[in-house]
Formats: structure tokens, sequence, C-alpha cells
């Protein structure tokens, strides 16, 4: 949604807007919208950025410490608190194609990856709310021996 020029009233984020229409072909005029129990049509607007996430593995942790590989981790994703509406997250792994995850109810998501080779490796991830706002980037480094 596009907002006024500036000195405009402004719609503040979060706002619900809700109508009710109706269609007029030029001889009769059909239904409210809201007839028969479908409610009101609604709109939020929501312009804030969520929070950049939180990534964990028990199996490959971001501690500066070198790790056995061969195996693969489980690499958990979490919306920054007071993120509610966290719907899924973008991920990439050491330079491959960037995936996506749908968040749960609680906010996370779980994916599971093998290193190839020892080295140093990394995951950036980056959350989107339900209207498509994308956090900042998140990036975990691990080790694997």
């Amino acid at each position: 949604m596009t907002q006024p020029p500036s000195g405009e009233p402004r719609i503040p984020s979060d706002a619900v807007i809700r109508w009710d229409a109706r269609a007029y072909d030029g001889e009769a005029w059909g239904p409210w919208s809201s007839d028969g129990g479908a409610g009101l049509c609604e709109v939020v607007l929501d312009s804030v950025r969520p929070g950049a996430p939180a990534v964990g593995s028990v199996r490959y942790p971001d501690d500066g410490v070198w790790h056995p590989g061969g195996e693969a981790g489980v690499f958990t994703f979490s919306a920054a608190d007071g993120d509610s509406d966290v719907v899924r997250f973008r991920y990439t792994f050491f330079g491959e194609t960037s995936k996506s995850v749908a968040a749960g109810a609680d906010g996370t998501a779980s994916v599971s990856w093998t290193p190839k080779s020892p080295g140093r490796f990394r995951v950036e991830v980056e959350s989107f709310d339900a209207a498509q706002n994308v956090s900042g980037r998140t990036v975990y480094e691990f080790l694997v021996s």
C-alpha cells in the first residue's frame, strides 16, 4: 500500500481498515460483500520489518571450535523476540542456492544440512513476516573438521 505524500494524513502501522462494498451493473445492485456472514473486507498496513532471526545447531554450534563432520546437522531458525508474525525463513548454506522454509506457529523452523568436506562454513538467514517485510540477515559460522 502506498502512503500519501508528506503532510497528508498517514495510515498508522498495524491499523485495520475495513469496508463493505457492493456492485451496481446499471440496472440492479448486488448484495453487500458482508452478506451471508462473510464479514467486512479488510486490509492491515504492516510496514515494520521483523528483527534478524536467531540460528542454532547442536551438532555444529557457532562457537569457534572445530567439530567432526560427515553427519547431517539440524539448524533451527527462530523469529526475533516479539516478532509473532514471521511466516518463513530464507536461508543459504555456504554459497548454495537460497531456499525457503515455512515457520511454524511458534516462529521457528528447522532444516538439515551435511557438510561435504572439512572447513569453515556459514549459513545466512533472513525472516519474512506475513506482509513480506524482510529482516536483516543473520550470519551463522561454524567449523567442521
